[in-house]
């Protein structure tokens, strides 16, 4: 795994150079960055979306504690297989049917972020079980926009854990940027 690693940041850091020499010839601009300062850039950029995408959550998760719940019926629940090279996904998809003030909509949202894909397959089939065809369901259902509804308000732990993370890399981020990191980790150059 940690040849891997190495391999893959060899990689990064050649392409980045490739990058700068590129804009140097091309542009007449002469990029005065290191490989690691540009990859904490990238890395900065990737782990804001991160904690922005956690904070969007999280706001709508709060908000959804005001909005009424309804009756609604699951019309089809299974658990998606999605296959990686290494390693197999399981996705708990629930798609179920309501009606508000007579008009009838169709969602397929567990949480009020989507739904967790893990690599257990116990962990998607017990929800899967928990919400076959047919059954009568209480869904959280947004009163000024109905089209914005899901099943369950639980699954905080992933907003919590996402920004953390998101957080976590933004500090390295900021360490690669000002040069910390290249200062004493200065593997590859």
């Amino acid at each position: 795994m940690s040849v891997a690693v190495f391999i893959a940041l060899a990689l990064v850091f050649i392409f980045f150079d490739k990058i700068k020499k590129f804009i140097s010839i091309h542009l007449n601009i002469n990029i005065r960055i290191s490989n690691y300062q540009l990859l904490g850039v990238i890395i900065f950029m990737l782990s804001g979306a991160l904690c922005f995408c956690s904070i969007i959550s999280f706001a709508k998760y709060i908000r959804s504690r005001k909005w009424k719940r309804i009756r609604g019926e699951v019309i089809h629940s299974e658990v998606e297989v999605e296959r990686g090279d290494e390693s197999v996904i399981y996705t708990p998809k629930v798609q179920f049917k309501y009606s508000v003030k007579g008009v009838k909509y169709v969602s397929a949202e567990l949480y009020p972020f989507g739904s967790i894909g893990v690599s257990v397959k116990r962990f998607s089939m017990k929800i899967v079980n928990r919400y076959k065809p047919g059954t009568e369901v209480s869904i959280y259902c947004n009163p000024n926009n109905p089209t914005d509804s899901f099943l369950e308000r639980k699954g905080l732990t992933p907003l919590i854990l996402g920004f953390l993370v998101g957080l976590l890399f933004l500090m390295v981020s900021v360490l690669l940027i000002c040069g910390i990191i290249d200062d004493h980790f200065n593997v590859l150059q």
